[in-house]
């Protein structure tokens, strides 16, 4: 008895969901929180009271944020372990301008990968280190300046946490530099954003210039690489969510609060923003610690099940079309997912 309309639509509706959740873990974005923000050209708007909205709701926010995730999509479709282009799509700010939110495929599996290894009692940190004249320098001048001095980097800071280091650091052109003891003008420097596991309350020691005893250790943490300013470095272990206090409510500086959570995969996405403008011809302005061998295997993970889970999409919407009952579309997808075991990660 072939199926009527209704319940042909009824399961083409149900189908959906079941793919947009596989979809959901593959793309990454249950890492990714589905909490709005405003972005930061509205918040500096919104200090300056320059914003032409009036009023605004948090739910809108959120309602945003889905919708960009929505654009998201999982990678995995070949077996090509090259660097991969970074996607992007574009989006619309309140103030009225148009910018692209980017994505990359390495960076997207560096930080699943880092944070499902995460040890008990560890975080993920972001450390921004604005780099000194000598090692923008050397980024510039040397073929292999990117990868020499991030081996520095890496070698330093398991000397400061007393662990192996699991993360990643991408290398960005810096603008106008302003700040004590910094020049106002900085041409072909570069900053470097780190993004590690470490422990919460060891990670401070990464930046100090003086120990306990007052002591200069400048030289064995990242001021070594850093200019001499006093914000030439700067780590953080959460991340700041602006949102309305009164919601809905008016848009200006007072109505304006900040949330507190942990670093999501909303960074990594930020950070691919300039991935495909190479620092140095040949190089990549990325470099993965500790992590290499299991990005490999998630990656080649989320190849067959994305596969497994095309055909059988493709086969249900066939039986569909058909008006063939295709069974148990829930249990099927499972299947498909469950037969294939994620690989394990450190911990």
């Amino acid at each position: 008895m072939k199926l009527s309309k209704h319940d042909i639509s009824f399961l083409n509706s149900k189908l959906d969901q079941q793919w947009d959740s596989a979809m959901t873990i593959l793309s990454g974005n249950y890492l990714r929180s589905v909490k709005g923000r405003f972005d930061n050209n509205e918040q500096v708007s919104l200090n300056k009271g320059s914003l032409r909205v009036a009023h605004y709701s948090n739910d809108k926010l959120d309602q945003r944020q889905r919708n960009r995730l929505s654009f998201i999509e999982p990678f995995g479709l070949t077996r090509k372990t090259d660097y991969q282009k970074t996607r992007k799509f574009p989006v619309k700010s309140l103030t009225g301008a148009r910018w692209f939110y980017s994505y990359n495929e390495s960076l997207t599996l560096a930080f699943e990968t880092l944070h499902q290894g995460l040890c008990p009692g560890n975080v993920i940190a972001h450390i921004t280190v604005q780099l000194s004249a000598k090692y923008s320098a050397q980024i510039k001048s040397e073929a292999r300046g990117i990868r020499k001095m991030t081996k520095c980097m890496h070698s330093m800071l398991q000397k400061l946490l007393g662990h192996p280091v699991r993360g990643f650091v991408v290398l960005e052109g810096s603008g106008k530099r302003k700040g004590q003891n910094a020049p106002v003008t900085a041409p072909e420097a570069f900053h470097a954003h780190i993004v590690i596991e470490a422990n919460h309350n060891m990670v401070c020691m990464v930046g100090k210039r003086r120990d306990a005893s007052g002591k200069d250790i400048s030289k064995k943490t990242l001021r070594r690489f850093s200019t001499t300013a006093d914000n030439a470095i700067c780590i953080q272990t959460s991340t700041r969510r602006v949102r309305l206090k009164s919601s809905p409510g008016t848009l200006d500086k007072a109505n304006l609060d900040s949330e507190h959570g942990e670093i999501d995969l909303s960074l990594a996405d930020y950070l691919s923003k300039s991935l495909d403008e190479p620092l140095v011809r040949g190089s990549k302005n990325f470099v993965l610690w500790g992590l290499t061998g299991e990005v490999k295997k998630l990656r080649e993970w989320k190849h067959g099940v994305i596969t497994e889970l095309t055909v059988l999409r493709d086969n249900i919407r066939a039986d569909l079309a058909s008006g063939v009952h295709p069974g148990d579309i829930e249990a099927q997808f499972s299947k498909v997912i469950s037969g294939r075991p994620k690989p394990a990660l450190a911990a």
